[in-house]
């Protein structure tokens, strides 16, 4: 099977997203992914062993750990203008149908699981 379908609808989506959000004001920036899981987003640098397994990323100048997808992400954020500040702490959070609920314990408080 071609790719060539899957292109088409790639484009048609990001058309059609494109017009909807320009209906509400609001512009599409669309960002190259390229290279972005391999780029390191605290140092700018990439790092040969800097994925380490999948869904964690190590830089090796500063030892960081980050999820790989969050730093793919805040590479992308970066590339589209974006002001990324380096993250003290990475905060875990679950949607619920009560809104959103953090999964990081506050300073002094042990974790409960979500109801």
């Amino acid at each position: 099977m071609s790719t060539t379908p899957n292109v088409w609808w790639y484009a048609k989506i990001i058309n059609w997203l494109g017009e909807v959000l320009q209906e509400y004001g609001i512009k599409l920036n669309i960002v190259n992914e390229y290279g972005t899981s391999k780029q390191c987003s605290i140092c700018n640098m990439e790092h040969e062993n800097g994925r380490v397994k999948r869904g964690l990323y190590i830089c090796e100048l500063t030892g960081i750990k980050v999820n790989a997808d969050i730093n793919a992400a805040r590479n992308i954020a970066k590339k589209a203008g974006y002001e990324v500040p380096i993250p003290k702490k990475i905060l875990s959070y679950i949607i619920t149908t009560n809104g959103v609920k953090s999964l990081t314990p506050k300073e002094g408080q042990q974790p409960r699981p979500p109801q």
